[in-house]
C-alpha cells in the first residue's frame, strides 16, 4: 500500500502588492516542498479594489527554486558578484483581463521555492494612472502537492533494529 500525503498549509491570503519603484516594493514569498512529488500546483489570484476601472498595469509573479528571483524590471544594474541568471525561473504576467492562474510543475525539485510579486509601474502622466487613483492590488496564492512515499531498502551484515520517526512501525533486519 502506497501512502500519500497532501500539503495544503502554504497559503497567503490578501497580501497587498505594490507598484514597482525599487526592490523594496516587491513582495517576497516562500514555499517548501518537503518530499518527492510528481506534481506541484501554485494557485494565484490577483484582486483589485478601489478606483481601478482604467488601470492597465501588469502584475508579475516570478517563481524559482533555491533563492529569491533577482529581478530588474527597470533595467537596474547589479554588482558583478551577483548571480543574475539562475535556472528554472518561471515568470507569470497577469494583465487586466487575466487574474487567476495555476503554475503547474511536474517533478519539481524538493526544497524551498521563492516567489517575487509586484505590479508594473506606470508613468505618472499615463492616462490609465491618472484616472485610477486609489486602486489597490491584492494577492492570494497557495501551493499544494502530493508527496510520494519513499521506500527504503537496507542491506546489512549484522542484526539491527530501526524505529521509524512516526513511531508506528518497527523494521527488523537480519
Amino acid at each position: 500500500m502506497q501512502r500519500t500525503c497532501y500539503d495544503f498549509g502554504q497559503y497567503y491570503s490578501r497580501v497587498r502588492i505594490f507598484e514597482y519603484s525599487d526592490y523594496s516594493d516587491v513582495k517576497l514569498l516562500k514555499f517548501n516542498i518537503y518530499g518527492p512529488t510528481k506534481l506541484a500546483n501554485w494557485f494565484i489570484s490577483i484582486n483589485k479594489d478601489g478606483k481601478c476601472d482604467n488601470y492597465f498595469a501588469n502584475t508579475h509573479y516570478d517563481l524559482q527554486n533555491g533563492a529569491y528571483p533577482l529581478i530588474a524590471p527597470r533595467n537596474e544594474s547589479f554588482p558583478d558578484t551577483y548571480v543574475t541568471k539562475r535556472h528554472d525561473l518561471i515568470k507569470t504576467v497577469f494583465n487586466r483581463t487575466v487574474y487567476n492562474s495555476t503554475v503547474q510543475l511536474r517533478n519539481p525539485l524538493r526544497d524551498t521555492w521563492f516567489a517575487t510579486v509586484f505590479v508594473e509601474r506606470l508613468t505618472a502622466d499615463s492616462k490609465s494612472k491618472k484616472s485610477s487613483g486609489g486602486c489597490n492590488f491584492y494577492l492570494t496564492t497557495w501551493l499544494d502537492y502530493q508527496a510520494l512515499s519513499v521506500s527504503l531498502t537496507l542491506t546489512l551484515d549484522q542484526p539491527l533494529q530501526i524505529i521509524l520517526s512516526n513511531n508506528e512501525s518497527i523494521v527488523y533486519a537480519s
